[in-house]
């Protein structure tokens, strides 16, 4: 079995802090495109950076808050206590419900998964969808699991909310107080006492799935804002709660269909999101299962019961219609750190719609 990059093992060490963070309470119809019509899918702008470069604020930009240890020397002005943490806003609008393609379930593909998960297929789920056609395959879809750093899609997703609302701008800047730092694992760009902006915060969340990035989001729009709005979207387990973090295939898949389609908030606001995914660098799970340069926005969740991968599939330049067609796959398991099957099933799938991975076609 491929051994886990440092990367992907301290992402995945920080999640059990994240539980003690997310201690919450939980308080029309898009028209559906007929299935033999054209999906106009969002895809990823060219020349999105893979991650975002390290913050460098100036003095002016530091407020005064305690330092991590009583050696450092006092500050001026009034600190902040080192268990300082945002005030969530009180509850939000909610989104619109989000109607998704109806599937047209393909026992063809089923059969070809099952067959890569032989005698592990109960520690599946598995959600295949074709945007062309909505052709795709389910296994275990409603199976709970630990849904390790895919949370962070939900952070992602109410914090552009939020931000069409007029509650947040991204240049808002967010003090790194010594809780926050807590959770760094070698990630964190900025020191204890320096600010991210909600922008950049966004920018390290997905990309190298920074853990004090998305508390720190998470604490700003509310982990009980996300939780409604994914239950208003039509999540019906995905949420995060106090003493764990539930996720599904079929939630997730969702989420990316979403996004994908241009119905995450808006058109604009889904090719942001859809820039976001694409900059993930921990690439041992979907991404290496396609050919190398095809486009992948997607987001990786990796704990010693989870090794999750969900995200959006797109052809190469040229081709249209099924097969061939954008396609959103979620992957979820109880294994610890297992990538190859998750990058076997991404084969699968991608020649079944696509081709033979070593014939790719350019971009």
């Amino acid at each position: 079995m491929r051994r886990a990059s440092p990367l992907a093992l301290a992402v995945a060490l920080g999640l059990a802090l994240l539980l003690a963070a997310c201690g919450i309470s939980i308080e029309e119809e898009e028209a559906t495109p007929e299935p033999s019509q054209p999906v106009e899918v969002v895809r990823p702008t060219p020349g999105t950076p893979a991650a975002a470069e390290p913050v460098t604020p100036s003095s002016a930009e530091t407020p005064t808050c305690y330092q991590p240890t009583p050696q450092e020397p006092a500050v001026e002005g009034t600190p902040v206590e080192p268990s300082e943490r945002i005030t969530s806003p009180g509850a939000v609008p909610t989104p619109s419900h989000y109607e998704p393609l109806p599937l047209q379930e393909d026992t063809a593909l089923e059969a070809r998964l099952r067959e890569a998960l032989a005698d592990e297929v109960d520690s599946y789920g598995v959600v295949v969808k074709n945007l062309a056609d909505g052709g795709g395959a389910l296994i275990n879809p409603d199976k709970v699991f630990y849904a390790a750093s895919l949370f962070k899609v939900a952070v992602m997703y109410e914090v552009f909310h939020q931000r069409s609302l007029g509650l947040l701008s991204f240049d808002e800047r967010l003090l790194v107080t010594p809780y926050y730092a807590d959770f760094d694992l070698g990630t964190l760009p900025v020191e204890v006492c320096q600010t991210l902006s909600v922008g950049e915060a966004l920018g390290y969340m997905m990309s190298i799935s920074d853990n004090t990035s998305a508390v720190l989001l998470q604490d700003r729009v509310g982990a009980a804002n996300i939780n409604r709005s994914l239950e208003a979207l039509g999540l019906t387990t995905t949420r995060l709660l106090s003493d764990d973090l539930p996720a599904t295939a079929a939630d997730m898949a969702l989420l990316m269909e979403m996004i994908a389609r241009g119905k995450a908030v808006d058109a604009e606001v889904s090719q942001e999101m859809v820039n976001l995914l694409a900059s993930e660098e921990i690439d041992n799970g979907l991404r290496a299962g396609v050919p190398k340069g095809t486009l992948v926005a997607h987001k990786t969740g990796n704990w010693s019961n989870a090794t999750h991968d969900v995200g959006i599939v797109y052809p190469p330049t040229g081709r249209t219609g099924a097969p061939g067609a954008t396609y959103v796959i979620a992957v979820l398991s109880e294994k610890p750190y297992e990538t190859e099957t998750t990058a076997k099933l991404s084969q699968v799938v991608y020649e079944y719609y696509i081709g033979d991975v070593g014939h790719a076609e350019g971009e």
